[in-house]
């Protein structure tokens, strides 16, 4: 009698161990039948998880320099998630206007826009979009501010470059 009960409680224990084994399994496995039942007719085959998942990332935004010349290229980076694959990354402007996104590209994500042509403090922002976990689709902004200066008074064609001078302007006085 004893022997029985032993073996009872081991194939109760396998049970158990099978059932959560296969909740785990198909759990695990639900994730590319939903990219291609939900997200795929927008954004092709190629599976990710940052496509819809920051997974908890912290997710920042920082210019390549303190301040720009009205005109020069502004170069935003994004950074965050903790998987891998592409994303979504958008900039916009100061009145909100997309004003560059790149998709197929994976963390850290580089954005670029010409800086405005009038010197003054701008308040950018660079966003992550995806899916929520499943709550929908959603947008994680962060903040950039952009500042633009007034380019170095006395600098006229043909003096030569100052310490002051940008070095894509210094670049364009050489023809380069």
């Amino acid at each position: 009698m004893q022997l029985g009960k032993g073996l009872l409680c081991v194939y109760g224990l396998l049970s158990i161990l099978l059932i959560f084994s296969a909740i785990q399994a198909s759990h695990v496995t639900a994730y590319p039948s939903i990219y291609d039942a939900e997200c795929a007719g927008c954004h092709g085959g190629n599976r990710t998880c940052d496509g819809c998942h920051m997974h908890r990332g912290n997710i920042a935004a920082s210019a390549d320099q303190d301040s720009y010349e009205p005109g020069a290229l502004v170069t935003i980076t994004l950074t965050g998630g903790r998987e891998g694959g592409w994303i979504g990354a958008f900039l916009y402007d100061d009145a909100g206007t997309e004003i560059d996104h790149v998709s197929n590209s994976g963390f850290p994500v580089q954005l670029h826009a010409a800086a405005p042509e009038q010197p003054g403090d701008y308040e950018w922002s660079a966003a992550w979009r995806g899916n929520d976990n499943g709550a929908g689709h959603v947008e994680i902004p962060r903040t950039v501010t952009v500042v633009v200066t007034e380019p170095p008074a006395g600098i006229e064609e043909g003096d030569p470059p100052s310490i002051h001078e940008s070095w894509g302007r210094m670049k364009s006085r050489y023809g380069r």
